[in-house]
């Protein structure tokens, strides 16, 4: 193989990786459509290794990962921001064909199921009759005014399932506010509780695939089992799951990260599992204003 400048830098090699900079030789490529997407998830996933064997420790050693990052050792593991993004981009590639609507809620859920509905429903309203207001209806009645909810909440849920992919790193600030709460006067740096907090939520993405599938397949054994449709909804299941797997997970994340004891890292994980929710709470809060001011 003759000597070619590389593409990148032009260092002439005749190898296929350029040994200045590590390009590959152009004659070397594939440019087929499936090369494309291996390369693309590649690309996600970190082919030498390095993603899987920390999404192992995350979900097998919950809090090492953190403590691992605060000792200084960085080159083994995905960094804590770039593996938050990842699992995002996955969870949401994964989670649109099994129907998970953890982080994308619905019109139908904001107005009627939130801490602030009371806040959502007058607004939505008053935006519905605006809109159903023209010259020939000065007084819009009951069934112009329930039209354009059905309309309007197919643009509002659309609309919220693209915010979300985005919206959803909102919830990291806020959980790492609590996990400074809850360890203050330990002397630790705020970079180590936004870590925690970045590391708990990849986590949580994991687990809330795992999660589905597992509530989905208890509920279709209980189906079988009992001969009757199960009167829950999945999403219940679902929910009870996640809350008891998010204190588990946190309270072992505390005693690994922070070096609690058994009974002080229960104490702070629960803390910490409040704090989830609230974090959730707020979320779909600021989720709401923003579908709602940009539909």
């Amino acid at each position: 193989m003759t000597d070619t400048p590389c593409v990148s830098c032009g260092s002439p090699f005749s190898g296929t990786y350029c040994p200045a900079c590590g390009e590959m030789r152009a004659e070397a490529r594939h440019y087929s459509l499936r090369h494309f997407f291996a390369e693309a998830i590649g690309s996600l996933t970190d082919a030498d290794g390095a993603f899987w064997r920390t999404i192992r420790v995350l979900i097998r050693q919950p809090g090492e990962l953190t403590r691992r990052y605060m000792l200084g050792q960085r080159v083994a593991w995905k960094r804590p921001l770039q593996l938050f993004l990842t699992l995002n981009v996955l969870f949401f590639i994964v989670g649109s064909p099994l129907h998970m609507n953890v982080f994308s809620t619905r019109l139908g859920d904001q107005i009627h199921g939130t801490w602030h509905k009371g806040i959502a429903q007058p607004m939505v309203l008053a935006r519905l009759r605006a809109r159903a207001t023209d010259a020939d209806h000065p007084h819009p009645d009951s069934l112009r005014i329930e039209e354009g909810y059905a309309a309007y909440a197919h643009t509002f849920d659309s609309a919220t399932a693209t915010q979300a992919k985005t919206l959803v790193i909102a919830m990291v600030p806020l959980l790492a506010l609590v996990v400074a709460l809850v360890n203050a006067g330990r002397g630790r740096p705020g970079v180590q509780h936004l870590v925690f907090a970045l590391h708990f939520y990849s986590a949580f993405f994991v687990l809330i695939v795992g999660g589905t599938l597992l509530a989905g397949l208890a509920l279709a054994a209980f189906e079988r089992i009992a001969h009757v449709k199960a009167a829950g909804d999945a999403d219940q299941l679902l929910g009870a799951v996640m809350l008891f797997a998010s204190g588990v997970y946190l309270s072992l994340a505390q005693r690994r990260a922070y070096g609690d004891g058994r009974v002080a890292g229960v104490v702070r994980g629960a803390l910490l599992s409040v704090g989830v929710a609230v974090s959730l709470m707020a979320y779909r809060a600021l989720l709401f204003f923003v579908t709602f001011y940009t539909t």
